[in-house]
């Protein structure tokens, strides 16, 4: 994997290639910072692990916060199904 400057390069997903966004980047920019990391690719447990890789005993992650829209809804009074689409935030722990 290929080493990148942690302070002029996004950083990015390991296995979607896409870019962390507004507080998600700084989190990951401050922790690559603090621990000294050299690569600008961040994943999960299970997204490093299925790449073959390995994460250290011990190893502390970064959390950051995605964006989703799920539907969510009951039956209204005829027995239909009645949806709205909300908007959550999923939490991951990267590496």
């Amino acid at each position: 994997m290929e080493n990148l400057d942690v302070n002029k390069k996004w950083h990015k997903n390991v296995k979607t290639n896409e870019e962390y966004l507004g507080g998600n980047q700084e989190c990951l920019v401050n922790e690559a910072n603090e621990k000294g990391y050299t690569s600008n690719y961040w994943g999960t447990y299970l997204q490093w692990n299925k790449l073959g890789y390995k994460i250290k005993k011990g190893e502390k992650g970064c959390v950051i916060f995605h964006p989703a829209r799920v539907k969510t809804g009951k039956l209204d009074r005829e027995g239909e199904p009645k949806y709205k689409e909300i908007q959550v935030l999923h939490k991951y722990t990267t590496k």
